[in-house]
């Protein structure tokens, strides 16, 4: 997921690069590049991804959750990974505890790309 996420930020800018490079006011790429409109091509992108699971791979959607929204009964054991079976009870609590870590991880994900800055002597100071 976090691939993904990083994967159509980096096109995103990329586009939208292209796009002040070569002055160009018309066309879909332009539009969804504009200043403002990161959400309309982030919802575009997911449109997408909804689309190709559904549509090009024939599979269902709820796979499209990796199994985290809508999952069978009880997930078996994993005795090599020291995993016990998880209960729909356990696999809530698992979902949730995931969406607490999310924006953590999402902070040090986006720090990432702010900390790498082309100035040498800011470089050196961190």
């Amino acid at each position: 997921i976090i691939h993904g996420i990083q994967y159509n930020v980096i096109v995103y800018w990329y586009l939208r690069r292209q796009a002040e490079k070569t002055g160009q006011k018309k066309g879909l790429v332009t539009a969804l590049v504009r200043p403002g409109n990161a959400l309309v091509f982030v919802l575009l992108c997911l449109m997408y991804a909804v689309f190709y699971q559904v549509v090009l791979t024939g599979r269902p959607l709820d796979e499209f959750g990796f199994g985290i929204i809508t999952s069978p009964t009880e997930y078996g054991a994993v005795p090599a990974l020291g995993l016990l079976p998880l209960s729909k009870e356990m696999r809530f609590e698992v979902f949730a505890l995931a969406l607490l870590q999310l924006p953590g991880m999402l902070h040090l994900y986006f720090d990432s790309f702010i900390w790498r800055v082309r100035d040498r002597k800011i470089q050196g100071g961190l």
